[in-house]
């Protein structure tokens, strides 16, 4: 700042004071959990129980507290049940072994496993198939996932996971335009947030796997 360097900050926020970077741009994490929400409230507007266990990502990084936030939120406006919530560090290894001790505690009360991003959701449907639990589709646990990495987009065609929603990693174009509109003596919003989809397993298609970039 001192230099009178500008300074783009991209997918991660930092703990220090925002005149200190012109801009920051990445996903809307907040606005990812609202997508998954959104679908949850439908899937649960039919009468099934919303018994939900949250793995979260690692505490305090930004898109932990985004999607977070969002599904709490969501909880109190819908009157969900949260039966439990625990951090799985973004590790699939560890969301099993969490998610094997959810299921050996609440059993088939389980009826939403939000997990934070696709390892997650991998390690929590290995835990739930293993105990001989349906995952995905109309009637299984719904599985919620957050990334949309194209592997993981093969698991929500074969309707494995219900619901994941992109954290789009392409911020390099906007990085340039951002750039370009500072150079022309432009001033851009403090937050800019990049398009995200969230693709369902009950619309996705091969076709729109096939034409994904990442």
């Amino acid at each position: 700042k001192d230099a009178g360097i500008p300074v783009i900050l991209m997918d991660r926020t930092i703990n220090a004071s925002e005149d200190l970077y012109v801009c920051w741009l990445g996903g809307g994490f907040y606005d990812e959990g609202v997508k998954a929400t959104d679908w949850m409230a439908k899937r649960f507007a039919s009468g099934i129980p919303a018994n939900i266990v949250h793995l979260q990502g690692q505490l305090g990084a930004s898109a932990q507290v985004g999607r977070t936030e969002a599904l709490e939120d969501a909880i109190e406006k819908n009157g969900w049940k949260l039966l439990a919530q625990q951090t799985g560090d973004w590790s699939t290894d560890t969301a099993k072994e969490i998610m094997s001790s959810w299921i050996q505690q609440f059993g088939d009360d389980i009826t939403c496993v939000y997990a934070e991003n696709d390892n997650m959701a991998d390690g929590a449907i290995q835990a739930l198939e293993e105990a001989g639990k349906k995952v995905g589709g109309d009637d299984g646990v719904a599985i919620i996932s957050f990334d949309a990495n194209r592997a993981y987009l093969q698991m929500t065609l074969e309707g494995k996971i219900n619901c994941n929603v992109e954290c789009n990693p392409l911020l390099g174009p906007k990085v340039g335009e951002l750039i370009k509109l500072i150079e022309d003596g432009g001033t851009p919003n403090k937050k800019e947030s990049i398009d995200e989809t969230a693709f369902f397993y009950d619309t996705i298609t091969q076709e729109i796997i096939d034409a994904r970039q990442y």
